[in-house]
């Protein structure tokens, strides 16, 4: 048996550090031992060095599906905005806020067109019907104030109750009215007490004629002949 690896000789290039004449002395040593029927085993030799990386071998089969979800990825960049939508009906009408503060006072707006100067007139004493006396003045004036004219009239006529219903004064041209004017003017019957105040109306027509005739005497006491009607003209006045 130990001439049977007798003939593999090694040259004596050294073998990552291992010299031919050890690789001699070992076969030396591995005939000897399988020539006497086998010895106790040496110590394993080093590792060789790695062989080849071989070819790669199929797939194998999937594996089962994992119940774990896997964590979320991260967030993709915005899309396009779609295109706008049709209007909605339009909501109800909120409830009114609270006023708000008062605000500044504006600037002071510019100076109005002058008005006209009013002319009051002068008083001019009244021409009497037939009957018919001033124990003071009964007078008129005619007051122009822009394109309104008034004419006034003041004082006290008296005559017998069978004038009344008579001309008491006519107005003069200038003063009379465009149609007939009335008014309830007081006065008396001169009887000396407060009892005989009494009321008279008084209508001035388009022709300048003032007729005067007995209205009520104090708590609805009939008209007494045999007096004299005494009227007040100071509440007489009409416009032109």
């Amino acid at each position: 048996m130990a001439s049977a690896y007798t003939d593999v000789t090694f040259s004596n290039a050294k073998l990552n550090g291992i010299t031919a004449n050890k690789l001699n002395l070992l076969r030396d040593d591995l005939s000897a031992a399988i020539g006497s029927g086998g010895g106790t085993a040496g110590p394993p030799g080093p590792q060789g060095p790695a062989g080849p990386k071989g070819d790669t071998g199929p797939q194998g089969p999937p594996g089962a599906a994992s119940t774990v979800p896997g964590p979320a990825g991260p967030t993709g960049p915005a899309g396009p905005a779609g295109p706008t939508g049709s209007q909605g009906n339009p909501g109800a009408t909120g409830a009114t806020g609270p006023q708000g503060p008062i605000g500044n006072t504006g600037p002071q707006g510019p100076q109005g067109v002058p008005g006209t100067s009013a002319n009051p007139g002068v008083w001019t004493s009244l021409s009497l019907g037939t009957g018919w006396t001033a124990p003071t003045q009964a007078q008129y004036r005619i007051e122009v104030n822009g394109a309104v004219s008034t004419v006034v009239f003041r004082g006290m006529i008296q005559a017998a109750y069978s004038a009344l219903g008579t001309t008491a004064f006519t107005a003069p041209a200038g003063a009379i009215p465009s149609m007939t004017r009335s008014r309830v003017l007081g006065g008396a019957q001169a009887t000396g007490t407060p009892s005989d105040v009494a009321s008279y109306i008084a209508s001035v027509s388009s022709a300048g004629v003032c007729t005067i005739y007995f209205l009520c005497g104090a708590a609805f006491v009939w008209a007494d002949p045999s007096q004299t009607q005494q009227v007040y003209l100071d509440g007489l006045s009409y416009s032109l």
